[in-house]
């Protein structure tokens, strides 16, 4: 697979001169030290890519701008209970209507995770919770190529952050939580 993880590194805390060599736009008169904390990145978009040709040099089905409609469901005998067998789905291009048949059906729905759960069953509960927020792309020099840097509480008690991505730097904060989308937009 071509997709590419990164680790920030730093252990411990780290003093205020380091931080400032790292974060120069930091403001110097309020910045004791920092605590460094480690966590990963990949590139979703190649990876996803990356997972679609492979399946298709498998000989499996690709679809895109396809939506679930429904579960299928058969019996299982040795359970009693009816078991998740497949997906009918919609072609919102076009509008046709197939179903896709398989041993395993994974819910890797993000912010839809809700709404397919409960396609199973109505009365399970809700499991995720959407927020919303500003998110910037600004140039790469705001965050060194291996370390990005989190406020946890902000002077107005938001969260902010600065990410090295793709020799860029992508900011923003994530403070409201909001209502369940039925449709992704881009904006």
């Amino acid at each position: 697979m071509t997709f590419k993880i990164r680790l920030w590194y730093l252990k411990e805390c780290t003093v205020r001169p380091r931080i400032l060599e790292l974060f120069p736009m930091l403001k110097r008169d309020k910045l004791l030290g920092a605590i460094v904390y480690s966590d990963g990145q990949h590139n979703d978009a190649r990876m996803n890519l990356a997972i679609t040709l492979t399946a298709a040099r498998y000989r499996a089905a690709i679809a895109n701008y396809t939506e679930v409609v429904h579960l299928l469901k058969r019996a299982d005998p040795q359970m009693g209970t009816e078991r998740v067998c497949g997906v009918r789905c919609r072609d919102v291009i076009t509008g046709q209507e197939f179903d896709v048949r398989a041993k395993c059906v994974i819910n890797a729905t993000g912010p839809f995770t809700d709404a397919l759960r409960k396609m199973d069953d109505q009365k399970n509960p809700n499991i995720y919770q959407p927020s919303a927020g500003v998110h910037i792309v600004i140039p790469g020099y705001y965050s060194p190529d291996n370390m990005g840097l989190l406020d946890p509480a902000t002077s107005d008690g938001r969260v902010i952050f600065f990410l090295p991505w793709e020799k860029i730097t992508i900011s923003g904060t994530t403070d409201t939580t909001s209502a369940p989308m039925s449709k992704v937009t881009m904006t």
